[in-house]
């Protein structure tokens, strides 16, 4: 390692510095690229030997992150070691942290945030189906990039980072975003990811957190034993039906907490079925360790001595408590990672520079209308039904909307895995050489034939896993290049007064039978019609199925000249989302809504 550089990278500036190391902006001279470098220590522990297989499990589950290939996660590009320095590069991100946002008391819009959870559960979903769990979500480790999409990272980090801890009797910072069986030293699932994400949904619904306190003894009591106050608190504008939803994320029983990210999500968008209701939740019964199917392996000894030193930790920390009512204060910045000061990641602020003074009743709590006015009132309204409402929603007796139900979607959670299948040596030949061309094929950016060639291989072996990794990564790479093809295919449409056609060929089947009445209705009475779009941006979604979604958000200036007055008249202004689903590799329209101003 030379003074300027770390590995092959060059060092350029220093961005943070935490307990576990320190952050870089580096520059990799092979690709050509800025690249963010985060040093690890390992030294702060003091057992050689537990040194050792710490740094062995870093370098393997950093790995392991690294091939998590998602619009929302930081990708990691390298692992390695540099004359005993342990360093992760990964892809260096222009923006800001959710932290500082919610520091500086910059509420997004509902419509927003609920955007911004989504994205990171539909992260955190992908993830989890790959067997990785993230274990130190907080507001610190999600950067807004600088065309507002959020990312997560320190993924193969976090797993280390409480390692170190707890094996040096060290509490880095006080775990507000922790899940009470995180705390507790339990098994940990991907439900403490889910719990992690209900804490944040909390804090910026009402920029406070849902367990307050100035030293560590009162923030885990809090967690253990107290339930936070209803978001609709602290500001009455907000929609009555959250207030389910943020309870269920923080249920302290995992079994009765949401089971996946997607679950979380759905119940965000159909949030308005749940108002009225009460959510019954309870505290941490014995042995309430995660039902569902572990994505880790068993542990090791050394995790066996870890959790008992997190035992330890919390014990003392609650006898200090009990017996004085104080506690010792503990560093303002919390985790294991690092507190970034500038564009990849921020500088930490305290829990009380964080929680503003006062709560404006309102502030940033107007729910966005989605208005459907002339186009859309036409096209938009005819769109699929939405999502139904959960099963609680219906043990509950919420009425759902008296419409035909679209399919429905099947939960990552409860897909049956593909069965493994023994292969003729001939077949394992066949699907070793369609490997090679999917490999090649991604490689040079064929996302198309990648995604063929993987399909193949999973026709031959539906559990072949590195296929279905290649087909997801492939996926989520060629779909906004698609997505961009379609937008181009709908201009021209337009330009050409070929609406009917195009919904016809690109929408699915029970959307275009929805709007074909209107559409004809619209090009009858107008000619001529011009558009402008701009602002386009896509959201891929893996349902994990096999099948993908996607939303395309833009804004759009449509207008016609009427066949009557023979005059052009704007017939509509404003910010456009459809909906897609992927059928056959190809992309359909199967709603379209929009937040508009009309003239």
């Amino acid at each position: 390692m030379g003074a300027n550089k770390i590995g092959k990278y060059e060092i350029l500036r220093e961005l943070g510095r935490g307990a576990m190391g320190i952050v870089y902006e580096g520059w990799d001279p092979d690709i050509g690229r800025k690249v963010a470098i985060k040093t690890i220590r390992f030294d702060v522990i003091s057992q050689r030997a537990e040194q050792d297989e710490a740094q062995k499990r870093f370098t393997r589950e950093a790995r392991s992150a690294g091939n998590l290939n998602h619009p929302n996660i930081v990708t990691i590009y390298d692992v390695g070691q540099d004359e005993g320095l342990t360093y992760i590069a990964m892809e260096y991100i222009e923006g800001e942290s959710l932290e500082t946002m919610i520091a500086e008391g910059r509420r997004p819009e509902l419509e927003a945030v609920l955007s911004l959870i989504g994205q990171i559960g539909d992260a955190l979903d992908f993830a989890h189906r790959h067997g990785i769990i993230h274990r130190d979500i907080k507001p610190g480790n999600i950067l807004i990039d600088k065309d507002g999409r959020p990312r997560l990272l320190d993924f193969g980090i976090a797993r280390v980072s409480s390692s170190t801890m707890t094996q040096t009797n060290m509490v880095m910072g006080t775990p507000y975003y922790m899940a009470p069986e995180q705390i507790a030293g339990k098994t940990v699932d991907h439900r403490a990811d889910i719990f992690s994400l209900g804490t944040i949904l909390y804090e910026i619904l009402t920029l406070t957190k849902p367990f307050p306190g100035e030293n560590i003894t009162t923030v885990i009591y809090r967690i253990l034993n107290e339930e936070p106050p209803e978001p609709r608190v602290y500001d009455q504008n907000l929609p009555a039906g959250l207030d389910y939803v943020v309870k269920k994320a923080l249920a302290k029983n995992p079994a009765q907490r949401y089971q996946s990210c997607r679950e979380l999500a759905d119940d965000l968008r159909n949030s308005a079925a749940f108002e009225g209701m009460a959510f019954e939740g309870g505290a941490v019964p014995e042995g309430s360790e995660a039902a569902l199917p572990q994505a880790e392996p068993k542990p090791r000894k050394t995790l066996l001595l870890i959790v008992g030193a997190m035992m330890a930790v919390v014990a003392i920390a609650a006898a200090v408590f009990l017996l004085t009512g104080k506690g010792s204060k503990s560093p303002d910045y919390a985790g294991g990672g690092v507190s970034p000061k500038t564009e990849a990641a921020t500088p930490a602020v305290s829990a009380d520079a964080k929680k503003p003074e006062t709560q404006e009743s309102g502030k940033g709590g107007q729910k966005p209308g989605l208005e459907k006015t002339d186009l859309s009132a036409q096209i938009a309204d005819r769109e699929t039904p939405p999502a139904k409402p959960t099963e609680n929603a219906k043990q509950k007796g919420t009425k759902t909307p008296d419409k035909k139900e679209e399919e429905p979607v099947p939960k990552a959670d409860t897909k049956t895995e593909p069965v493994k299948i023994e292969v003729s040596p001939k077949t394992a030949a066949e699907i070793e050489d369609r490997l090679q061309l999917v490999q090649t094929a991604f490689q040079k950016e064929a996302y198309d034939k990648c995604i063929k060639e993987a399909r193949k291989i999973l026709a031959l072996d539906p559990a072949h896993a590195e296929a279905r990794t290649y087909l997801d990564m492939a996926t989520l790479k060629y779909a906004p290049i698609q997505l961009q093809s379609l937008m181009n295919v709908y201009r021209e449409s337009v330009k050409r007064g070929a609406l009917i056609d195009f919904f016809g060929l690109n929408g699915t089947p029970e959307f275009y039978n929805e709007i074909k009445a209107a559409t004809q209705a619209l090009v009858t009475d107008y000619e001529d019609f011009q558009v402008s779009v701009s602002g386009v941006s896509s959201q891929i979604i893996d349902r994990g199925d096999g099948s993908y979604r996607a939303e395309l958000n833009f804004s759009e200036i449509l207008t016609a000249v009427s066949r009557q007055k023979k005059t052009r008249v704007m017939l509509s202004e404003g910010k456009i989302k459809w909906d897609l689903v992927s059928r056959d590799e190809v992309w359909r329209i199967r709603k379209i809504t929009r937040s508009s101003s009309s003239k």
